[in-house]
């Protein structure tokens, strides 16, 4: 073999100073398993640990655990900050050599309801530290009001796809199976849900059109498979227009509880578009009452146009949603229970949702993020939105962690909480005890998402209203 020959392959398996320089970069990061690499370079800082998890919360603390990558660390320095601060290293632990061992560290003095980002930062006291380090962030807990407790609930509300669609994205011919793999991993997974959902409200949920709609008939056997959600008046379907020849396939909306509907009622909205050709869709109403208590929740699962597919524009919209609020009013303005507004309102918005102030600002009133949102803040005269309210980082506009329409990033889906006195005279309040207590389901089955949305869910406090002091309720958007 040639001179040149040889310089060609020697070429081939070295790197440029450059190209080393970012790779043990990348190595220290990863752990010593920098991509691409056939044999490991000399360690000549500490390798980086696993990223941070937080396995434990109180309002006070934070329990961590990492895994050690690196073989010639000396210590560990455990840093966290704030927000916009900087790191502040507030312990050390000693070296404890070897492949994954698991570090644990409680983080005690910390802020109740502050967000925090953690990390471990590996030490050699002869090659020093990785110039990157995984963090975590996460929020403390929140401080529980005392007293005042009479019921905790599990809310859950998911828009079920019910076309039949087989060639789309949703459905597949796969083993003859199209909408009934769907709705029956959907199903499923409300059923074993633990704790079990107190109240599950469903949009798009529709009578059976062969060739046109899913059967209800696989979501409903996969809901009550394991034996709850079965008593007599737990649940309740509500069709708007209940006549093929007139669409029905629109809007169906159904509820499901573990506990008793005492009454219900479905609404039509009145408004189905200037050329009356739109799918009819509606409210349903249902009166719950929660055993063991005085508590009776009303709620509302509301299915609205949407603003791209149905052309309704903020107009329209504002006539659904005055239309609802009335209804609110007659059934619940004195009725002095405690008022739920869930379902698919095909209202996006801003990152963090429109507040009042927000809507009167004449700098957001050419945007239609705020124009859609504001009719939703201004109809239902400024309800908490459990999601914004509680996930102000993540406010699932466009495209982050709370989006509830897969692949586009919009946030469609909502809970909300009516609070003003022409909607609810209830003596009671509803508390969010913590920020993960409020969080988007995606459910899938093996090849895809169970819908076009992923549902959305609450675990809420119900108290008497007059245990709280103002500073106690940080959460509550007045």
């Amino acid at each position: 073999m040639n001179t040149r020959m040889l310089g060609l392959l020697a070429s081939a398996f070295l790197m440029s100073a450059t190209e080393a320089a970012a790779l043990d970069n990348a190595q220290n990061f990863y752990g010593g398993k920098g991509p691409g690499l056939l044999v490991a370079p000399k360690e000549t800082v500490p390798y980086a640990p696993s990223p941070v998890n937080i396995v434990g919360k109180t309002a006070g603390s934070l329990s961590l655990e990492w895994w050690d990558r690196s073989s010639v660390e000396d210590s560990y320095f455990v840093q966290r900050r704030k927000l916009g601060e900087s790191w502040v290293t507030v312990g050390r632990l000693g070296a404890q050599h070897g492949w994954n061992v698991p570090y644990p560290y409680v983080m005690s003095g910390l802020s109740a309801d502050t967000y925090y980002c953690l990390r471990a930062v590996p030490y050699s006291d002869t090659y020093g530290a990785p110039s990157l380090v995984p963090e975590a962030c996460a929020y403390t807990n929140r401080l529980t009001p005392p007293g005042g407790l009479i019921r905790r609930l599990r809310v859950l509300t998911h828009n079920v796809f019910g076309f039949d669609d087989p060639d789309g994205l949703f459905d597949t011919p796969l083993f003859g199976l199209h909408c009934e793999a769907r709705y029956g991993s959907l199903g499923s997974a409300v059923a074993i849900a633990a704790p079990a959902y107190d109240i599950v409200g469903l949009q798009e949920y529709w009578t059976h059109v062969p060739d046109i709609t899913c059967n209800p008939a696989h979501l409903e056997a996969a809901i009550t498979s394991n034996g709850q959600y079965t008593q007599p008046a737990s649940s309740a379907l509500f069709q708007p227009a209940p006549d093929i020849f007139q669409k029905e396939v629109g809007g169906g909306l159904g509820v499901f509880t573990l506990h008793s509907i005492a009454e219900w009622e479905g609404t039509q909205f009145d408004d189905t578009g200037e050329s009356g050709d739109w799918w009819p869709q509606g409210f349903l109403f249902a009166r719950i009452g929660i055993p063991g208590t005085a508590i009776v929740v009303d709620t509302y699962v509301v299915h609205t146009y949407a603003t791209v597919k149905d052309a309704c524009d903020a107009a329209c919209h504002r006539a659904e949603l005055r239309q609802l609020a009335a209804r609110i009013v007659e059934r619940s303005g004195s009725s002095g229970n405690p008022v739920l507004v869930i379902g698919d309102l095909n209202i996006s918005g801003p990152a963090g949702g429109a507040t009042p102030l927000d809507c009167h600002d004449p700098a957001n009133h050419d945007s239609d993020d705020y124009q859609y949102h504001c009719v939703l803040m201004t109809e239902l005269h400024a309800p908490r939105d459990l999601w914004s309210e509680n996930h102000p980082d993540a406010p699932g506009h466009p495209g982050v962690s709370g989006a509830t329409k897969p692949g586009n990033g919009t946030r469609l889906d909502y809970v909300l909480v009516p609070t003003h006195p022409l909607l609810t005279n209830s003596p009671y309040e509803i508390f969010v005890r913590n920020r993960d207590d409020v969080k988007v389901v995606k459910w899938g089955t093996g090849w895809g998402p169970v819908s076009d949305h992923y549902g959305v869910e609450a675990t809420i406090d119900i108290r008497k209203r007059d245990v709280f002091a103002p500073s106690t309720l940080s959460n509550v958007v007045r």
